[in-house]
Formats: C-alpha cells, sequence, structure tokens
C-alpha cells in the first residue's frame, strides 16, 4: 500500500497531463481525431506527445483532446482551433510532426503548412 505522500507525489506529477486533456474554450484546442483507422495509425502517441510536449514546456494556454471522428483513410488527422475560432487542419501526424506543430504553431504562431491538410 502506498503512503499519503506518495499518492499525493503520483498526484502531482500527473496533473499536468489530466490538464492537458481537458477541453478549454479559452485556450487554443489541439483536437487529436481516433478514428479506428486513426488509432491503427498511432493517434493515441500523437495526442500523448501533444500532451507531453505542452506539460514540458509548460503552455498553458493549449489543450490536447481526444475527439472521436468517422474513418478518413489511414492518417491520423488534428485541427489546431485558437479561441477566436481559427481552425487548422493537420493530416498524416506523427509524434514528431506534433512536437513540431507545438513549436511551430503554438508557441509561434506559424502554421506549418506542409502538414496543412
Amino acid at each position: 500500500m502506498k503512503t499519503l505522500e506518495e499518492l499525493k507525489a503520483i498526484r502531482e506529477k500527473n496533473k499536468p497531463q489530466l490538464y492537458f486533456r481537458k477541453e478549454n474554450h479559452d485556450a487554443t484546442r489541439i483536437f487529436v481525431y481516433m478514428s479506428t483507422a486513426a488509432i491503427d495509425a498511432g493517434a493515441r502517441d500523437v495526442l500523448m506527445t501533444f500532451a507531453n510536449t505542452l506539460a514540458d514546456k509548460n503552455i498553458l494556454d493549449a489543450v490536447a483532446i481526444q475527439k472521436g471522428a468517422p474513418s478518413e483513410g489511414n492518417d491520423v488527422k488534428v485541427d489546431v482551433v485558437k479561441p477566436d475560432g481559427e481552425t487548422v487542419t493537420y493530416i498524416g501526424i506523427t509524434p514528431e510532426k506534433a512536437v513540431r506543430i507545438v513549436d511551430e504553431h503554438i508557441i509561434n504562431n506559424n502554421v506549418v503548412a506542409e502538414f496543412k491538410a
């Protein structure tokens, strides 16, 4: 059995992960679509990469959210939605591309044109 201190430490360690998976309309929202084909293509890894990268870089004005979607091929589809409603759709996203989207689009506000749908 874990001590109270150990449980508190686990909660604190995982707190950023939980925050980044909640929907927040005042933040930039990163929707990772989870169709069956997208899951097979690595959508869960992409979602976790977004969440971990946001947490590691201490970005509190963006959230990564799982979203259900009908199957649209075998690629991982991601929408980046700014608080003003501006939406950019990316297709064929991998964990490596997710890090680049955070660095270029979320942090520097530059759309990554080569990944755009």
